[in-house]
């Protein structure tokens, strides 16, 4: 037993010396990268009041009066104060992706399209940008004017089929401008690993996520946030005019 015990001991210091060296040029030891700031582990969210438990809550967005709205499967809930669930509008595929835009209508996506002005006479489906159809419609985010941000995160996989992009390492995301109003969409941005949320500040300059990337930039090319302990995905206006950037592991 103590020699069986000795080799064990010996093969572990040479995996760690091993792990050591990987990445790690400049020092013997084990280099574990610590999580401060704003990436310090602390409860919130675990102690945080519930307001709707419910199965398949895919995404959120309020209008102008502060009310709150959830895309749930494939219909799309008003959240009353106490919790309650009223149906507003519901389709024939999933809502992946929801919004408000600026005159208070709702814009849903529907994993390979884009419906804006839900249920009133301005009611636009887009299925395509520039040619190529959506295959993964991840997020939306509303502009200044009406126009709204699409992320179609990949051209093969669909929202559900996100693992296979992520194991074939695919980049074909793309972030989209689309003008209900003009009846217009533009691609911002392309060659994504994996688009899935997108912020306007203001500076002509938009945020998109990338998941498998682990960074968050602008459309420009610069980079806003890099190496998160993450996949970022969507992106929400905080009150003081920065962001929420929400993130997921698995």
């Amino acid at each position: 037993m103590k020699h069986l015990f000795q080799v064990g001991v010996f093969m572990f210091d040479a995996l760690i010396k091993s792990l050591s060296s990987f990445g790690n040029r400049s020092s013997n030891s084990l280099s574990i990268p610590v999580f401060d700031g704003a990436y310090k582990p602390n409860n919130l969210v675990e102690e945080a009041d519930v307001l709707v438990e419910r199965v398949g809550l895919e995404d959120l967005a309020s209008n102008s009066e502060g009310k709150l709205f959830v895309a749930c499967d494939q219909a799309v809930y008003e959240v009353g104060p106490d919790g309650m669930l009223s149906e507003i509008a519901s389709f024939e595929q999933s809502v992946t992706a929801l919004a408000i835009l600026d005159d208070d209508t709702l814009a849903v996506g529907l994993g390979n399209r884009v419906i804006t002005g839900v249920g009133t006479a301005l009611e636009r489906s887009i299925e395509q940008a520039e040619g190529s159809p959506f295959m993964a419609v991840t997020a939306l985010s509303a502009q200044a004017g009406g126009q709204i941000l699409i992320c179609d995160g990949s051209d093969k996989y669909s929202c559900s089929e996100w693992n296979w992009d992520l194991m074939s390492k695919n980049k074909k995301g793309r972030l989209i401008q689309f003008s209900p109003a003009r009846g217009e969409t533009k691609v911002l941005a392309s060659g994504l690993s994996y688009a899935f949320g997108a912020f306007d500040d203001g500076k002509n300059d938009p945020l998109v996520s990338e998941s498998w990337a682990h960074s968050v930039s602008r459309v420009s090319g610069s980079s806003v946030l890099d190496r998160l302990p993450g996949y970022p995905c969507r992106i929400a206006t905080a009150d003081d005019g920065g962001f929420w950037l929400t993130l997921f592991c698995s």
